[in-house]
């Protein structure tokens, strides 16, 4: 492959932008190329900043393709998220090696600069690593957390750590917002809400205190960061009878009291009005800081399973299936849009690997439906459509061989029914919309809908087949961007 600047330059601008993956193919041959082949440390360092604005120009394209459809979706979908966490798995690899270059040959006249300014570019390679496995479901292989310490406590050796440029923030900052999006579960946060969680981890990064064990008086629960340790930081007793020189207690009342501040704002402005979207950014932020103060423990026991489930997903394609596979509902007419609806994927053949009193623990390959954190999904074992459950997808993760999920399943009810919902306050104006229905049993009547109708005593119509009713929202009970769990009673 041709090395020299002015041609890859040329390349780069050529590249087919719009093909996602025959241009990662090629952006991922080029980087293959500059994290392996014997090149001069300057010239690996100008190829690989031609490189960036290529990345910064495909990789949003990618982001948006995986994000529409779930990065486990499909074979296809699953290839390009792969893809995209390899282009800056080998950046990084590639910034290690031109930095390891330049630093092994020192001379008399070298300045410091040049070497500043290539440790940032590989501290900002790897926080974009790590964001994008994490976004892709993605564990870090071994050596990450290593390298990463190691690039921190070499720039601290050196008293570079508060080093700026104008490209991004300081090598200690960017160091601690790779720590904090250590500590936080990607995997569980609705892809509508990962660009908000970044935002807020790279803002509040910088207010993390790194305390060295060896100066604490006291015992103390937190997070130890070990430099020394291939780990991110872990939550544990930190006892301060025997220190470790490479330990540190990650010090976050900064990042807390912020939090606490937006959460409380958040708080303030949604009372009067009742958005939902407030209420998903309070919803989000609350969880960071429930998960930064202390990690998630499981609640429950594990009971070993192993079934197989029909699974599908979406508020519409679980009421087709319970409908009889049929968008029609007895005595409701159909419009036009409902007779050329194709009917849904098939469902998915996945397997139950655990259980426990809340949900379980799902396995397999996902066939053409959108997993994505915070929807909703029907469960039903082979042949036994009586016992279908319906349930939430709580996070989601990719086995190693990048073909197979597994996901926690939160479970809301059992047999739901397929009703239709539409305004009561507008007749005609808007059509009744899919609805499911959560049989009332000991709790008050419940409605799972798609998107955002909830309003406090807000009225709907209910069609269930037989009857309309006209009921009043009187509690939503859980949300995500997806769909909402709401409270009814019947209106006067």
């Amino acid at each position: 492959m041709d090395m020299h600047p002015d041609e890859v330059a040329v390349w780069l601008e050529q590249l087919p932008y719009t093909n996602l993956p025959e241009c990662a193919l090629l952006l991922r041959q080029g980087l293959q190329s500059l994290a392996h082949a014997p090149l001069d440390g300057g010239l690996r360092f100008k190829l690989l900043r031609l490189y960036w604005p290529a990345l910064d120009r495909y990789y949003p394209l990618l982001e948006q393709e995986v994000r529409q459809y779930g990065s486990v979706s499909s074979p296809k979908i699953r290839q390009l998220a792969i893809l995209g966490v390899e282009l800056f798995a080998y950046l990084f690899s590639a910034f290690k090696l031109a930095l390891n270059e330049r630093l092994a040959k020192p001379g008399l006249l070298d300045r410091d600069q040049p070497k500043v300014e290539l440790l940032g570019y590989t501290m900002m390679a790897a926080r974009q690593y790590l964001l994008v496995s994490q976004q892709n479901y993605y564990a870090m292989p071994p050596s990450f957390w290593q390298d990463c310490h190691l690039l921190y406590s070499f720039a601290l050796s050196k008293g570079w750590q508060a080093e700026c440029s104008s490209h991004d923030d300081s090598i200690a900052v960017m160091y601690q917002q790779i720590l904090l999006l250590g500590l936080t579960s990607f995997n569980r946060i609705p892809v509508a809400a990962q660009d908000l969680a970044k935002q807020l981890i790279f803002d509040v990064a910088e207010r993390i205190r790194l305390i060295p064990v060896t100066s604490l008086s006291a015992n103390a629960y937190g997070y130890l960061l070990d430099l020394q340790a291939d780990t991110p930081p872990q939550f544990l007793l930190i006892s301060a009878l025997n220190p470790v020189a490479s330990c540190y207690l990650l010090e976050l009342s900064g990042v807390v009291e912020t939090l606490e501040k937006s959460i409380s704002f958040l708080q303030t402005a949604q009372a009067p009005i009742q958005s939902t979207q407030l209420a998903d950014e309070l919803q989000l932020f609350s969880s960071l800081l429930q998960e930064w103060q202390q990690p998630k423990r499981r609640r429950h026991q594990r009971e070993k399973v192993q079934q197989v489930m029909e699974v599908i997903i979406t508020v519409p394609s679980i009421w087709f299936r319970l409908n009889g596979m049929n968008w029609q509902l007895p005595g409701v007419e159909v419009d036009e849009l409902h007779l050329r609806s194709l009917p849904p994927p098939p469902p998915s053949m996945l397997v139950q690997i655990n259980q426990s009193d809340s949900g379980f623990l799902l396995l397999g390959q996902p066939r053409g439906q959108s997993f994505l954190v915070g929807e909703v999904l029907l469960l039903t074992l082979p042949g036994k459509p009586e016992a279908a459950k319906l349930g939430i997808v709580r996070w989601i993760g990719l086995c190693a061989n990048g073909k197979e999920m597994e996901c926690g399943i939160e479970e809301l009810a059992d047999r739901p029914l397929p009703v239709l919902c539409r305004p009561a306050n507008s007749p005609g104006e808007e059509r009744f919309q899919y609805a499911l229905h959560l049989p009332a049993q000991a709790k008050p009547s419940r409605l799972v809908m798609a998107g955002k109708p909830f309003a406090a005593a807000r009225d709907l119509i209910l069609h269930d087949g037989q009857q309309e009713s006209r009921i009043r929202l009187s509690q939503l009970l859980q949300q995500s961007p997806l769909f909402q769990l709401m409270e009814y009673q019947m209106s006067e």
